[in-house]
This record gives structure tokens, sequence and C-alpha cells, in this order.
């Protein structure tokens, strides 16, 4: 142990010390061994550590110091007053003792980790203007982010806090928060400032309150105090006054800060009250690195009838919970649609993904971040999930609905439509988009508030059915398939899914020689299909060419995969396009256009479909179904580009977006909150038509008693010839 003064004059080595460490020391206590190693392991060689004691019963602490500094091979300077001073006299003889240095008042109960003091230097040097600079911690109080769970309330090991320390400074955003304060149980104290400003009012001795006082005083000069964000130090706190709640020399001491500064208190409780600020920020980030980010899903919409939508969104959940910084992941829906998303976690989760009914909600804010994974078309549910975490996310997948107004019932609810897609965007904290194609697209479209800073690529993973390759789903179908070669077009029945003109062009390639036929499975949607023209178009050429097997299970969909010869994908657009990447993982050779973000997804050297030339389209198809090295080298681009892909990198991309989110403040207005809690009974639905809703629930029935191709169904279209439905010929 070095003395700091050798015949009253100070260690040449701190007398040229830009930063000087200095731990005030009464008794030591509990924590002092872990604090004294921590220093000495962790604190920059080039920042001497000065023990100045207050003339405290710490024999007991200084023999364990000195124990510390042979194991590690450093040592510590040590100087001992000749009077108790109380820590402001102590801290006083510091400051005017380093008359060239900065100074890190350190609490001898406390805990640092890897370059705790680097992280002090770099934001005291970020500006001019800097009197403080503080460090976050754990438990309450102005730097506090709460109690961290793998510690409880017991004192970590200095190995332990290390690797906690270490995670808050990797995830650290750098915001470097201006604070009202300094609280100094880790705190640098710039020399300018001292100089300037003066030492601690001796007034507050002992202790408390003193560094509101300075920190104010240094306010009034022009100075700003800073929160270190990417330094966290553990601080058992009670060591050195005991519980501050009973001690009377702090309720004496925060009276004379208010008698002497009007204004703190109701500034101070502002500021607290803000749970948006930098430092709020910073706190909660920090929090975030520690426990993992508590993240809200709206399954509004996860369910198999949306059938991309649902690939994409289910898989990326479960992916989510398996990311190592997610703490926890929760669905929330209608009551209708509970069970079977409970079955679904319970089958694909373990049952970790919690699942709560949108009754369920409250006010408070719950969550880290909420997750909305396809365009809010509604305006139900997501209003009141995003509201209970701290930032909210959309994934906006495309915006096919939006730009095509024959996807809506009527005008009224295309308006309803966009109208929630606007909200959505102006208040997302954050966008994920599948392809730059949909980012150039919602900027074109929308424009809408921040959203160029908002974007971020949240691509699909691979997808490929886990299901067994076994089905008693429209047996006669698949094993009439078994007899001869087959086409397979896969997806819901969209006009932009441009399935009429491949059925177009797939009567050239038959006519080019290749003997087969194309399967269509999928649903027809009510609203924008085209099943109509399809079946004319079959009808009136070669109707055993197509086969429409409509929704199948997904046993069933991949025991199709498996047996064809190439699967088609004619899109006009797409945000990305899932079939050809989960054909090629099933081994099928694929072709799609180079729609949207199609051209993105697909391998720059694959043959692509051509809708400006049927013919030529057509004699691409027909190459790759009888040239067997060409397919070859088709399958093996797509497989190629899909092990590229992966679910956990998505997981990856949208928690990575979720912390830079947390960063900034939130798109989320408070006014939009409470305007939404008031109207969450009035929520406005899309009108329907009773007549359309009657003649769909007829479409339904008459699917069941007359079958498509069946006798009864041909005998009831010669005695009702004039009869049709929207999404059927008949």
């Amino acid at each position: 142990m070095k003395q700091a003064f050798s015949n009253d004059i100070l260690s040449e080595e701190l007398i040229h010390a830009e930063t000087v460490a200095v731990v005030t020391l009464w008794s030591g206590g509990m924590t002092w061994s872990a604090c004294a190693e921590s220093l000495i392991r962790f604190t920059s060689e080039k920042v001497p550590i000065c023990i100045w004691d207050d003339e405290g019963p710490s024999h007991e602490a200084i023999a364990e110091l000195s124990r510390l500094e042979k194991k590690f091979n450093r040592e510590v300077f040590y100087f001992r007053q000749n009077k108790n001073l109380g820590v402001v006299g102590n801290l006083n003889s510091a400051f005017a003792t380093f008359i060239n240095s900065d100074v890190i008042v350190l609490n001898s109960d406390i805990v640092v980790g890897p370059d705790w003091d680097q992280a002090l230097r770099k934001v005291a040097d970020s500006r001019t203007d800097v009197a403080t600079v503080t460090s976050l911690s754990n438990g309450s109080g102005l730097f506090g982010i709460g109690e961290i769970p793998q510690l409880g309330k017991r004192i970590p090991t200095v190995d332990e806090f290390a690797a906690l320390s270490e995670k808050v400074k990797q995830y650290s955003a750098h915001i470097t928060p201006v604070v009202p304060t300094a609280t100094s149980f880790c705190t640098l104290f710039t020399r300018k400032a001292i100089n300037i400003v003066g030492l601690l009012d001796p007034e507050f001795s002992p202790g408390y309150g003193e560094e509101v006082d300075y920190s104010l005083r240094c306010s009034a000069y022009g100075f700003v105090h800073l929160a270190a964000d990417s330094a966290l130090v553990f601080h058992a706190t009670g060591e050195s006054f005991g519980d501050t709640t009973q001690n009377e020399r702090k309720k004496l001491n925060d009276e004379l800060v208010s008698r002497r500064y009007e204004y703190w208190q109701p500034f101070i409780d502002d500021y607290i009250s803000d749970e948006d600020t930098p430092l709020a920020r910073s706190k909660h980030l920090a929090k975030a690195a520690l426990v993992g980010l508590k993240i809200v899903i709206d399954a509004e919409k996860v369910n198999p009838d949306l059938t991309g939508t649902f690939e994409g969104s289910s898989r990326l959940i479960n992916a989510l919970w398996q990311n190592p910084m997610v703490h926890s992941v929760t669905l929330v829906a209608p009551t209708h649609a509970l069970q079977d998303l409970r079955e679904w976690s319970k089958l694909h989760t373990n049952s970790v993904i919690d699942v709560v009914s949108l009754d369920e909600l409250g006010n408070e804010k719950q969550y880290d971040i909420a997750f909305r994974p396809y365009q809010d078309y509604s305006g139900d549910t997501w209003p009141k999930v995003k509201r209970i975490a701290r930032r909210n996310i959309v994934w906006h997948l495309d915006l096919i609905a939006t730009h095509n107004p024959t996807y809506s019932l009527d005008f009224e609810n295309f308006k309803l439509l966009d109208r929630a897609v606007t909200e959505s965007l102006d208040q997302a904290d954050a966008i994920g988009v599948l392809t730059k194609h949909v980012a150039n697209d919602l900027q074109s479209t929308y424009g809408g508030k921040g959203l160029e800073s908002k974007l971020f690529i949240l691509q699909n993973g691979p997808t490929q059915s886990q299901a067994l390759a076994k089905s008693n789903i429209y047996p006669d179908e698949l094993q009439q398939l078994d007899s001869e070669p087959y086409i397979l077009v896969l997806g819901t029945n969209y006009r932009h899914k441009n399935l009429t003109w491949l059925m177009r062009v797939f009567l050239m390639v038959r006519e080019l020689g290749w003997v087969g036929r194309m399967v269509v499975v999928g649903p027809t949607p009510s609203i924008g299909g085209t099943v109509e023209q399809d079946y004319l178009l079959a009808e009136s050429t070669i109707p055993s060419a197509f086969s429409f097997l409509g929704r199948v299970e997904e046993a069933s969909k991949r025991l199709l995969l498996k047996g064809a010869k190439l699967v088609l994908v004619p899109s006009i657009t797409e945000g990305w396009g899932l079939v050809p990447i989960e054909a090629a993982l099933e081994g099928v050779p694929v072709i799609s256009t180079d729609g949207g973000g199609l051209r993105e997804v697909m391998p720059s050297d694959a043959v692509s479909l051509n809708i400006a030339s049927d013919y030529e389209s057509a004699v691409r198809i027909y190459n790759l179904l009888t040239n067997s090295l060409l397919s070859e080298k088709q399958l093996q681009l797509w497989v190629n580009k899909a092990r590229n892909l992966s679910w956990s990198d998505s997981a990856e991309s949208l928690v990575h977006a979720g912390r830079l989110s947390l960063s900034k403040a939130s798109w989320l207005e408070e006014s939009t909150i409470i305007q939404q809690q008031e109207t969450d009974n009035e929520v406005i639905q899309p009108k329907s038509r009773r007549s359309q809703s009657f003649s769909d629930f007829f479409f339904s029935i008459s699917r069941v008693f007359f079958p498509l191709n069946s006798k009864r169904r041909e005998y009831l279209k010669k005695v009702f010839p004039s009869v049709r439905h929207s999404r059927t010929l008949s």
C-alpha cells in the first residue's frame, strides 16, 4: 500500500494524474471485499486508486485491502484523516488535494465492472460543459434500474457482477443523458466545475444533499450533469448511513435544499414522473440487457386461415421466445381465438408462451415491446395492445390491400382500412419490412411521421412444413394425381396471385408437348378472388388439365409438394414470397415472377416467369419440366438461397430494433393513449352487407351439398342456368 503523502508532499504519480479514483472509507462493511477487489482488477492503470479514510474503525478493511493488493499485484494509495470530517469534509479534502485532476468519488459499498472508469471518462470528454458524470446502478433512486433478478438482495461476486455489467455495456445505446443532479456513489467530478463553483457546502455535513446542492450551483453557472449509461455499478445502499427513511439528517438536508432552491422539488418530481426521458430510456435498456425484453404480440390474425401471414408470424414468434435477449413472449387475442392459440403454443413452444385475452389487458405499461406481425387493417385490437408497452413495432408485409380498393367490401371499408394502417405507421416506433421493395412502396405511398427513420428489414426465414407426410383429406384427388405428373400452385387465390394468366400459359406448355396437369391448392377469398374466371377457363378448354383442391391440411400440402414436378409462383407483386423457399426446401424446383419483393428474394441466376410474354414463360416452364440438368440447377439455386435464411436471424433483427426503439422517444403520444382508453368500447368496425353475408353463407352450404364436378351440381346448373355467385361459376 502506497502512502498518498510523503512528508506532507503529494505523490508524484497523483500530482500528474488526469483522473483519480477516490474511495471514501469509514469502516468497510459487507461489500468492502468485493468493492476493493473489483476496483483493483478493473480500474485502468492510468487512474490511481486512493483510499480516503475518514478516521474510522477501518483496521480490518485495510488488512483485507492489503491481502487483495498482493493477490492481484496492484498497489493503491492510502490516506487517513487526523480526525473524522464526515463525508462532506472528507470529500472536500480530496478535491482540495487533487488540484490538477478530475476526481471520481466512490462509496465503499459499491462493486464495479470492467472498463467502468473509462466509460465515465469518455462521457466527461464528450462535451466541454460537464460538471459531473454518474453511472447507473441497481436499486431505486435516480440512477437505479431496479432490482437485478439474478442477484435479488445479495451482494454479487466480482466475476458475477463483471458479467452483468458487460451486458449493460454491450447493449448500451450511449445516450449519455443530461440529468438534474449527480448522486455520488460513483461519480466523476470535473476539475473545471470544482474550480469555478467551489467545494461541497459544509452545512450539509456529515452527508446527504450535498451533491444536489453542488449540482444545482453548477447548473446555475451553465454546467451540465450526465449519466454514463454504458456503466453499471452495484450499490449496497444503506451501509454508509443506514435506513434513509429514518435518517433525521437527511430530512433536514432535504429541507435545506428545498429552501435554497424553491424550484427543486417540483422540478425533480416532474423529471422522475416522465417515463420517456433519456435517462428513463437508458435505465430501461440496461434492465432489458440484464433481464431480457418482455414482448407482447397482437395475435388477432395469427391463424391458419391467413396462410402466408400465419406461416411467417407463427415461426417468428417461435424464434422470438428462444432468443437469449428475450425474457418472455405473450400473445393477446380476442376471446374466440384463445383456445386455438393455446393449442398452438402447447404444440410448438411447450406452452412457454402465455396467451391472454384482449379483455384482460390493463392500462399500465407491462411490456417493453408490443409487436404486430402484420398490418393493422381494423384498428381494433392493436390500439389496445400497443399502449401497454413502452414501444410498439409493426411488421408491414406489403401494401397490396391498401393499393387495391377492390379487395375491400366497399369504399367506406377501404377508407377505414387505410386509416387504421396510417395510424399504425404514424404511431409505430419501428416498422419492419420484408424487402426494400416494401420500404420504397411505404415511403412512396405514405411518407408519414418519421417513416424513413423507423424502417428496418425484417425478412422471413426458411419455411418448411413440420407436418408428417400423411393425409386423409381429398383422398380421391391425391390418388388420381399419383397416376400422372403435375405442377403445383400454392397460395390464397387473390387476383394479384395471377392464376388465370398462369392457366393460360400452362395450356401453351401442354401444346409444346408436356403431358400433365396443373394442381391449384389454397383457399379463395370472398372478396378479391378469381375462382369464377379460373373455372370458366378450365371448363372452356381442357378441364382434365386442372385440379382445384382448395384448402388442404399441412400434411397434405407437404405430400403434394413432394410429388410435384415444378412449383410455380405467378404473382404480379409480393412483399416477400414464402412459397418458392418452402418448395425448394422440400426438394422441388420452382419458378416465379420477379414481382415486387420476389426480385430481391429470388437467386440472381434463376430462371423466372415473364408476365409480359405468355409464350416466353411457357417455354421456360417447358424447359424446366423436360431438361433435368436445368431443373436441378434451378433447384440448387433456390436451396442455396433458403440456406442463407434463418428465423433466428429474423428474431434477432426484431430484438435489435426493439432495443433501438427503446433508446428513442416514443411515437405513441399520451393524448392518443387517453383517447383510446375513452373509446375502447366504441371502436369503429367495417360495415358488412347483410345480403353479401347471406350469399356467402349460402355459397358455403352449396359447396357441401353440391360438390364441384358432382352430378348433383351439374343438375343444379341445368335447372338454374342464370344463377351465379361471385366466388364461383355456379
